[in-house]
């Protein structure tokens, strides 16, 4: 076996060479692109059997490359231009993948800096307060910004923690986009969310809360056809109140349950709850409700990361949703992701669950509460 490495200004010029020196039996071995010079080059290496000497088949007795009939010039230089435009492509091919993994790797190590709390440490000069915040779940991006917001009204030095921590949760009470006024007359909402975020357990607490302590006249509806569970849950919630459940399969079901109660001052509509990804239920619910005249609730739970409340939140935006209602707080320890929930969706908080009880375990989310929750982990 004989093996040789060429130079040439382009693989066209290569393979002539590599032909008249090897024969047509040469094989090419590899191909790589060099840079530094002038001009590009090309470095080739080929290989050809040598055994017992033998003449290749596209040589004479003087060994000099006789071109065969069926191989023009033309053939052979449209090969050259082949074989350079696949070198090309092999080195945008692994120049893709080799910046692929530097963003990767750049990626892990913003991660790894953000959980350390590495990045810009003595800039910033943190304090206690920016430690007790990111160890609540609050992302280290809005933690910054929060103390940079509290270095402006307040000194940061050991000793003004107490101080600094009223003025975070201050600054969340004051971030936070209020509730409109109270609403008046015939109302009807709807709740939608995630699985298992208690969507039917927190409508049987509003149901109570308007029948019982308000006296106003209810309907329920459930659109909650995949689950027989769900529909027979929210009919047992209905009997014990007295209160009247249609179930709405279809657009079509559900304007008939909406005009069974046309006298009822208050309609509460219980949705599936669906993988946040089944783009194709989100699309059937608002062909479902649309056109109706509803108040749409965005159910979502902080015993879920950030990243699924965000996401949900993000696709749940199809059913324009005004308001946001968290859940099963009592099942969670740390509250700093609903801080980065409200702040990046910009949408109000109406209400905060916080046990099964019904109906005492539910309560109007007011901006003071909610900052408290953030900040000191507790309601009052």
């Amino acid at each position: 076996m004989q093996i040789k490495r060429y130079e040439a200004n382009s693989i066209q010029d290569a393979l002539t060479r590599i032909r008249a020196d090897m024969g047509e039996d040469a094989v090419i071995l590899s191909t790589k692109r060099l840079s530094g010079g002038r001009q590009p080059l090309f470095e080739i290496s080929a290989a050809r059997d040598d055994r017992d000497n033998v003449a290749s088949p596209g040589r004479g007795t003087s060994g000099k490359v006789e071109r065969k009939g069926d191989q023009p010039e033309g053939v052979e230089r449209l090969a050259g231009r082949i074989e350079e435009l696949t070198v090309l492509v092999r080195e945008v091919r692994e120049g893709a993948a080799v910046r692929r993994e530097l963003t990767e790797l750049k990626n892990t190590v913003n991660t790894l800096f953000d959980l350390l709390d590495l990045r810009d440490r003595e800039k910033e000069n943190h304090s206690g307060v920016f430690y007790h915040l990111i160890s609540n779940g609050i992302s280290s991006e809005r933690a910054r910004r929060l103390m940079s917001l509290v270095r402006k009204v307040t000194p940061v030095g050991r000793g003004e923690e107490a101080e600094q921590l009223d003025a975070v949760e201050e600054l969340i009470r004051t971030s936070m986009k209020p509730l409109p006024g109270e609403v008046k007359g015939k109302r009807t909402l709807a709740f939608v969310g995630p699985t298992g975020v208690g969507k039917t357990t927190t409508i049987a607490k509003l149901a109570a809360r308007y029948a019982l302590a308000e006296k106003r006249s209810v309907g329920l509806i459930t659109t909650d056809t995949y689950r027989i569970a769900a529909v027979e849950q929210l009919k047992v919630y209905g009997k014990i109140m007295g209160l009247p459940v249609e179930v709405a399969g279809d657009g079509v079901a559900f304007r008939d349950a909406l005009k069974k109660f046309s006298d009822r001052e208050t309609i509460l509509i219980d949705t599936p709850g669906r993988s946040r990804k089944d783009g194709n239920h989100l699309l059937k619910l608002k062909g479902i409700i649309r056109d109706a005249p509803v108040e749409m609730h965005l159910l979502l739970s902080p015993t879920a990361s950030r990243e699924h409340m965000l996401d949900a939140a993000e696709r749940f935006g199809i059913m324009d949703y005004g308001s946001i209602i968290f859940t099963k707080i009592d099942e969670c320890t740390r509250f700093g992701p609903i801080y980065d929930v409200v702040d990046q969706v910009g949408k109000p908080v109406s209400y905060l669950t916080n046990g099964q009880n019904v109906p005492q375990d539910i309560e109007v989310a007011e901006p003071g509460k909610i900052a408290k929750l953030i900040v000191r982990n507790r309601l009052n």
